[in-house]
């Protein structure tokens, strides 16, 4: 059976959303079409959007925005993968300060300095 049968295009369709075109009759062509689709700047900038959009819900409280599955953590790793981890780490504590979504608390948390995203928790849970 050749990888872009019929029967496979429906099965990347129907479980991962993946609509292989008809051309793609090689599986150079089907690699291309899946880095499209999971991976590059594509998926990057799909994160980014996420995390500068993610906010803290009212009543969330600021150990669950912290630890929500690794939210934030978890998006900035997917929006900078080539970053390495204490880069990422500095950009999930500000992306952390920026979603508590109350300036005067977020200023007051930024003021002091914090380095990653736990010292980002503890100083809003000290605060």
């Amino acid at each position: 059976m050749h990888i872009c049968d019929v029967r496979w295009r429906r099965k990347l369709d129907k479980f991962y959303g993946i609509t292989v075109p008809k051309k793609t009759n090689s599986v150079k062509k089907l690699i291309t079409v899946l880095k499209e689709r999971f991976g590059g700047t594509n998926q990057a900038d799909k994160y980014r959007i996420k995390i500068n959009n993610r906010r803290r819900k009212a009543g969330e409280s600021f150990r669950s925005l912290h630890s929500n599955n690794s939210d934030i953590r978890r998006l900035v790793a997917l929006a900078f993968p080539d970053l390495d981890h204490k880069d990422r780490e500095l950009m999930a504590c500000d992306y952390f300060i920026g979603a508590l979504d109350e300036p005067n608390f977020a200023l007051k948390v930024r003021e002091r300095l914090p380095g990653d995203l736990d010292s980002a928790l503890r100083l809003a849970l000290q605060l």
